[in-house]
């Protein structure tokens, strides 16, 4: 049936799906790795199959998750199938539904740079969105790491995706927000020599009246946003000194 998704033969899926006997869409998943076919087409960005699959049975569940905690829509969100991330959303499919190392599908719009896809998410903006924290790890205790807590405009900052960031603050981001270390999102953008994300976050700390705090406030490592750039080439020099004279 994953074949028949990928290649877009809706009449070879019917068969198939008439074959295995199961009239339940939800039950039917790849053996090897748990996807549904809901999830292989939105991977895939056909959006003729997910009409079809979505239209032929109205217990399918679009906010069904992988072992991993995927949805259709962190498959879709992460392989930029602008498409189908559209039909999922109107379907009812969720952009903060966690994974189990705590990302959201907007998170994965966020950090693949996927902007008609995070725009779509946006647009009927009832919870706060924007400003979406990353939600703690749940994997298996091998996973090391541990959730920072990240609005989108961490991940954003820490990229350095001027587009992105401008998007999410029309939308109401904050970047006055801290993650569990306490940083900021300028503390991110600084950290990694994004001189055009420092720019735009030091206009948008002035436009929000906070830039004179924000340039003295520290990280729980009691790290000023300008004392997180590495000053080893030119590039994060220069980052270092706007912060320092802003």
């Amino acid at each position: 049936m994953e074949q028949c998704i990928k290649r877009g033969n809706i009449r070879d899926l019917k068969r198939a799906i008439r074959l295995s006997g199961d009239i339940n869409p939800n039950s039917l998943r790849n053996k090897s790795d748990g996807r549904s076919l809901l999830m292989v087409a939105a991977q895939s960005n056909k959006t003729r199959t997910m009409e079809y699959l979505l239209a032929r049975s109205s217990i399918l569940d679009v906010t069904a998750q992988q072992f991993n905690g995927f949805t259709a829509l962190h498959y879709a969100a992460w392989k930029g199938s602008v498409g189908a991330s559209r039909l999922l959303l109107e379907a009812g499919a969720d952009p903060a539904r966690y994974d189990t190392y705590g990302i959201a599908p907007l998170h994965k719009a966020v950090a693949f740079n996927q902007r008609q896809i995070l725009e779509a998410m946006l647009f009927n903006n009832e919870f706060d969105l924007a400003n979406l924290p990353t939600g703690e790890v749940s994997c298996p205790d091998d996973y090391e790491a541990i959730s920072l807590i990240d609005t989108p405009l961490h991940i954003a900052a820490r990229s350095g995706n001027v587009t992105i960031m401008k998007l999410l603050v029309a939308h109401g981001a904050r970047a006055g927000r801290v993650n569990r270390n306490g940083d900021m999102p300028l503390h991110c953008a600084v950290r990694q020599g994004k001189v055009r994300a420092v720019d735009f976050l030091l206009k948008e700390h002035a436009r929000l009246n906070i830039l004179p705090h924000s340039l003295t406030r520290k990280n729980k490592n009691g790290i000023l946003p300008g004392d997180t750039c590495p000053r080893f080439d030119a590039t994060c020099l220069s980052v270092w000194i706007k912060v320092r004279i802003a």
